[in-house]
């Protein structure tokens, strides 16, 4: 599929990030203009305010209408948070004639068939993900295109989303004009805005931290190989310095921005901030490094419940490369720090979407890894249909897959 410029939208956990991309001269993600508006609809990756999102993600769409002119009438979303799941399948397909070199068709018909799998109640299948194929047995094959072979086999992972978050997903988005042109996975998403094709080929773990979860990614052999979520985020931090020293969440929010740190031990034990407390007209000073310390103490916890989801999934049996940080929480210094004692031996990094775009640089851009992951997979990836697995209209009948490797560049 080729498109020729999208509109992509992450509805997080506190703000809207949406954009406008187009594929550049030399094919990579351009990105035309961003939005970022302030929202609170949004609760572990549900929306929980239709009419609140409905207003944040229109007032993000005009923004860029201003700036980059009409857009698309369908858009690119992300899904994320504890109610996604992660499916592992199989499929199985004979080649006919035996021997003959495999064709795309050949590819789309064993992905196919890998969707053939009994979900959950209340489960609606949104992404297939191949991940590894094997011709006659031989596996781990990138690109089984022009093989020959008389066996074709995948192994691949279906995205899966409750209908009710599905109907509030497209509810929101007829609400301000739009047709939804594909869900994508926000972990997927993170990992294709971040990662170089260096370290999704290495071994690499994806790790974006959001307002009310953190959730995470890993990639192998170029390919994805499995994702999850934990339900502690940037907020926690904020909730936890807002009671222990008895301000608001606001206030202890903005100490956060401007003083907060999670190495303690980086901060002079002479620092100290003022801090207005509730009920309170006057400041109060308080030690800095106590502050921190604090923050440390939960940023620690994070890192810790990450790696146990990571191992506990089977995910880190064989050793990764890197830990790349991305997301609003890894804005806050030492992050990458107090990541990196949890991952020991392990190199952890703070990575931005790249190439960097000058659309991005009024914002924060590590918030917008997953609007510019789902740009990337729209404009790169997203090249085939796959026929629904159950009769549907609209875009539910036109799941998407990439058979493109998402490692190249």
């Amino acid at each position: 599929m080729k498109n020729h410029r999208v509109v992509v939208a992450d509805l997080g956990s506190t703000h809207v990030c949406a954009l406008v991309a187009e594929s550049s001269p030399e094919g990579r993600v351009s990105v035309l203009s961003a939005a970022n508006v302030a929202c609170d609809a949004v609760r572990d990756g549900k929306i929980v305010d239709r009419d609140q999102a409905k207003t944040a993600l229109d007032a993000a769409l005009k923004d860029l209408s201003e700036r980059s002119g009409p857009l698309p009438d369908a858009m690119f979303l992300t899904i994320g948070g504890g109610d996604v799941s992660y499916v592992r399948s199989q499929g199985l397909c004979p080649i006919v004639p035996p021997d003959r070199p495999i064709t795309r068709d050949d590819v789309l018909k064993v992905i196919n068939h890998s969707r053939q799998v009994r979900l959950d109640e209340g489960l609606v299948e949104v992404q297939a993900v191949p991940c590894a194929f094997a011709v006659d047995g031989a596996g781990d094959i990138r690109q089984p295109v022009g093989i020959a072979g008389s066996k074709l086999e995948v192994k691949s992972i279906l995205v899966a989303y409750p209908e009710e978050g599905i109907d509030a997903l497209e509810s929101v988005a007829s609400g301000v004009g739009r047709e939804i042109e594909q869900i994508v996975a926000r972990p997927l998403c993170s990992g294709l805005a971040v990662l170089t094709p260096e370290q999704i080929e290495s071994g690499a773990v994806v790790i974006d931290i959001g307002g009310d979860l953190t959730e995470f990614a890993v990639f192998r052999k170029g390919a994805l190989s499995g994702a999850g979520r934990v339900p502690l985020g940037g907020k926690v931090v904020t909730s936890d310095v807002a009671k222990l020293l008895k301000t608001s969440f606001e206030e202890a929010e903005n100490l956060k921005i401007r003083f907060g740190s999670a190495i303690p031990s980086a901060v002079s034990d002479r620092e100290s901030i003022d801090v207005l407390q509730l009920g309170q007209i006057q400041r109060r000073p308080m030690q800095r490094k106590v502050f921190c310390e604090i923050i440390s103490s939960r940023v620690s916890e994070i890192a810790k419940l990450t790696k146990a989801a990571l191992e506990s999934g089977g995910l880190l049996s064989e050793p990764v490369g890197t830990v790349v940080l991305t997301g609003g929480g890894s804005l806050l210094p030492g992050v990458d720090k107090a990541f990196g004692e949890v991952f020991a031996k392990t190199r952890v990094a703070v990575q931005d979407p790249w190439p960097a775009s000058e659309a991005l640089r009024p914002f924060k851009a590590a918030r917008f890894s997953p609007a510019f992951g789902a740009a990337r997979f729209a404009l790169e990836c997203c090249d085939e249909e796959l026929s629904t697995a159950t009769e549907s209209d609209g875009w539910r009948g036109r799941i998407r897959t990439f058979l493109s490797s998402i490692g190249s560049r």
